[in-house]
């Protein structure tokens, strides 16, 4: 999987197949490196992945270190954001939001 980036695109026409695939945690760090970081910043596939949450929360949270782009860019639009399900997803990846002094 490494070298390969999958695109927005991509990522909606698949997803449901990922979903069907079931088992993607025994290769955590690759799917959530090139598949969940490049897409996370398209509105339509994070709110697949958040509407989909019971399959896609167990995958990143597997996914150690190679889930940190992917968690930057949660915790960068929660900054701006106060959608419930943005908040209670990122919690379940264990991103908060920060506080605002």
């Amino acid at each position: 999987m490494a070298g390969y980036v999958i695109d927005s695109n991509k990522f909606m026409f698949l997803h449901e197949w990922f979903e069907r695939q079931g088992d993607l945690s025994s290769r955590a760090g690759d799917v959530c490196q090139y598949i969940f970081s490049p897409v996370v910043n398209n509105a339509d596939c994070l709110n697949i992945i958040i509407q989909n949450a019971d399959f896609y929360v167990n995958i990143i949270n597997l996914a150690g270190a190679q889930a940190d782009t992917f968690k930057s860019s949660i915790r960068n639009k929660l900054s701006t954001s106060t959608d419930s399900n943005l908040i209670s997803f990122a919690e379940k990846i264990g991103v908060e939001k920060e506080k605002q002094e």
